[in-house]
Parts: C-alpha cells; structure tokens; sequence
C-alpha cells in the first residue's frame, strides 16, 4: 500500500497484473513474487483440512 501525497489517497498493490514491477527492480531479491498456483497451496489447506477433522474426531 503507498500513500499518493498528490490525491490523497491510499492506493493498494495489485501486483501489477502478476508481473510487479517491485520485485523485478529490488536489488537484494527481498521482494519477491510467487504465484499461489505454483506453491501448492491448495493441496496444503486441504490437507490441513484433512487433520484438523481427524484431530476435533478422536
């Protein structure tokens, strides 16, 4: 999120499209972007799912 001191208002990151530009131009790498279809996490909340159940079951 960034301040834009000109309109006064709050504008919120929408990661330029899928591509942002902040992560491409930070030097150190700290910033970087992953696509949350290539991290799995799907699988991992429905796995969590899975023994979250069994765990309130038993």
């Amino acid at each position: 999120m960034n301040y834009n001191q000109a309109t006064g208002k709050v504008i919120k990151c929408d990661l330029c499209g899928g591509d942002p530009a902040c992560a491409k131009a930070c030097p150190t790498e700290a910033i970087t972007y992953i696509d949350s279809d290539m991290t799995g996490y799907e699988r991992m909340r429905a796995w969590a799912g899975k023994t979250d159940n069994a765990a309130s079951a038993g």
